[in-house]
């Protein structure tokens, strides 16, 4: 996949807990700047982060997810 899909921030935003919103925004903003390798071990470390805390657990957020 050469792209987010049109409606990634819709979904991202859907499971955010609106308290993090801003903090998210400010990690994924420098996740660009990281290279395809960096970029990698990021998502491989949110998503383990995130099935350990209950977040990948919701339907909302496999299908946000469904990219990475």
């Amino acid at each position: 996949m050469s792209e987010l899909p049109d409606d990634f921030a819709d979904s991202l935003s859907r499971v955010l807990d609106p308290r993090h919103r801003e903090a998210a925004a400010e990690i994924i903003e420098a996740a660009t700047m990281l290279d395809d390798v960096g970029l990698r071990h990021f998502l491989r470390l949110f998503a383990t982060a995130s099935a350990t805390s209950g977040f990948a657990r919701s339907r909302a957020a496999r299908t946000a997810c469904c990219w990475a």
